[in-house]
């Protein structure tokens, strides 16, 4: 058995160990209750968060980038196509007017070679006009048979001259007739040379301007393919240029558009999700009630025992676009809010349950 001092010391430690316990229990109460008070009253608190790759949002964000990637190459090759399509355009409109000079050279050939044609014409219609024009002064005055009719009655001819000078009258007239005939032929020809080389003049007029070809008409049939191959000439080039333009049009676009998408890239990547692909980000998860606390470039603390015994851990970052959905540090219940990126001077911090913006809780 025990003796009465042992008594006594059993009796003391359990004394004792009852105090401390029920100090502890007391604490723990307290700070509980204090917790209570702290998360019902404050508006400074924060959940810090490690993001890195294979977090939630560092997939979704990692998936738009791959996205936008992938729009970059589209737009890349429809940009290729497009210079593609406007170097040959360019090619073709070089080719248009190396043919348009051909046929502009041939045309210009053809109207020195028909205003020489219409000069000799214009010569030999002079000439006609004054044969015939003696021709018929001779047949009108009667010249030609006056002296047979006079000769034969004084017997100074006979009847066979007589006849051969009343058929040479004959032939006379037919060979008036003749000339007249070839004077309306000359006359016909001069005025169609006339306006083949009015057409030409203007055929070549309208290769030279950049106005669109209008109708041409009163082309002759040995024309006709000249005509032709001007008339694909210049649609050959109108073609290219609508084709170059559109061409350029669609460059000019899609240049737009590469960049907007390479611009959206590095934006992407900039932003702390995006950084978080390749290297740990820290953050914080503010609650929308908490928001106006955690202000770029406030400072931050992070305590030993959640709301006591703190230290200035960083400052904090720039908010990150998006809602996020939680679970309360303490009471356990969905809440909803933003994540912050934080520049922490202690690493350690973004380990712990709730990180404090501002001021530490009790001041210490």
């Amino acid at each position: 058995m025990l003796g009465p001092s042992m008594l006594k010391a059993v009796s003391g430690l359990y004394k004792y160990s009852a105090f401390v316990l029920l100090s502890v229990l007391f604490s723990a109460f307290c700070f509980y209750g204090l917790m209570i008070v702290y998360f019902l009253v404050s508006d400074g608190w924060g959940a810090p968060v490690t993001l890195s790759k294979g977090h939630e949002l560092v997939v979704r964000a990692e998936r738009e980038i791959s996205d936008l990637r992938v729009n970059l190459n589209l737009v890349g090759q429809r940009l290729s196509e497009a210079e593609l399509e406007a170097a040959k355009a360019e090619r073709a409109i070089e080719d248009a007017r190396v043919l348009i000079s051909y046929v502009a050279n041939t045309i210009d050939q053809e109207v020195l070679t028909r205003e020489a044609a219409r000069k000799t014409i214009q010569v030999n219609l002079k000439r006609i006009e004054k044969v015939k024009k003696a021709f018929d002064k001779s047949v009108e005055s009667g010249v030609l048979t006056e002296n047979l009719d006079e000769l034969f009655a004084k017997r100074l001819i006979n009847r066979k001259s007589y006849s051969a000078g009343t058929l040479g009258a004959l032939e006379a007239e037919q060979r008036l007739a003749g000339l007249a005939g070839e004077l309306d032929r000359a006359r016909d020809e001069a005025a169609n040379f006339e306006s083949m080389i009015a057409m030409l003049k203007s055929l070549s007029a309208q290769l030279a301007s950049d106005a669109p070809l209008s109708t041409i008409t009163g082309s002759s049939a040995d024309l006709v393919l000249l005509t032709k191959q001007a008339v694909d000439a210049r649609s050959a080039l109108d073609q290219s240029q609508v084709q170059l333009a559109s061409a350029q049009s669609r460059q000019k676009l899609l240049g737009q558009s590469k960049a907007l998408i390479e611009w959206q890239i590095g934006e992407q990547l900039a932003t702390p999700l995006g950084r978080a692909i390749t290297s740990r980000i820290d953050v914080v998860f503010v609650p929308y009630s908490n928001s106006h606390s955690f202000a770029p470039g406030t400072p931050l603390y992070s305590c030993s025992l959640s709301i006591l015994l703190c230290h200035e851990a960083g400052k904090v970052g720039q908010p990150i676009p998006g809602e996020v959905s939680a679970v309360h540090p303490f009471f356990g219940k969905p809440i909803r809010g933003v994540f912050v990126e934080t520049q922490l001077d202690d690493p350690d911090a973004a380990s712990e349950e709730i990180i404090h913006a501002e001021r530490p809780p009790f001041f210490f």
